[in-house]
């Protein structure tokens, strides 16, 4: 029927509708979330979120910091381009006769990716590309390792 529309029920938003605050908790693997581990995302807008995840990166403790911009499209997959602080790479060290030790470096990393929403807009997958901009220093600790890491990173996670 032309010019029909049939409102949402309560608490439903309509299609296309994005909560424009509130605070989402996940956990998932990928720089943002610390390695393995979770991640707290508060959407100070519709469109602008700021984050902080923490994990183990299989050679020690990990934390990276954050701030995303959502593009404004009313899809179900919202595509968004994320800069951050945090460890960027971690080396472990491995110690003769057994055991070893783990390093972090901390750098910014960049990316983007998309956001893959519930209908209701009350929970979303993401997934990622990240560029992390390593430091000298990691760049000189990296001679000795193999295999070496990638220049692009993934990361996804489920949020709710």
């Amino acid at each position: 029927m032309a010019g029909y529309r049939e409102l949402p029920a309560e608490g439903n938003p309509l299609p296309g509708d994005y909560p424009a605050s509130g605070v989402f908790i996940g956990a998932g693997v990928g720089l943002d979330h610390g390695g393995i581990g979770l991640r707290m995302d508060i959407l100070a807008s519709e469109r602008i979120g700021i984050f902080a995840g923490g994990g183990y990166n299989l050679a020690t403790v990990g934390w990276n910091a954050g701030l995303l911009y959502r593009h404004p499209v009313k899809w179900l997959a919202r595509p968004y381009i994320t800069g951050m602080y945090g460890y960027n790479l971690a080396i472990k060290w491995q110690i003769p006769g057994g055991g070893g030790t783990g390093t972090n470096y901390y750098g910014p990393s960049f990316g983007g990716g998309l956001e893959f929403w519930s209908a209701a807009r009350t929970s979303f997958w993401h997934t990622a590309l990240l560029v992390p901009v390593r430091s000298s220093e990691a760049d000189e600790d990296l001679r000795w390792a193999s295999p070496k890491p990638w220049p692009v990173l993934f990361s996804f996670g489920y949020h709710f």
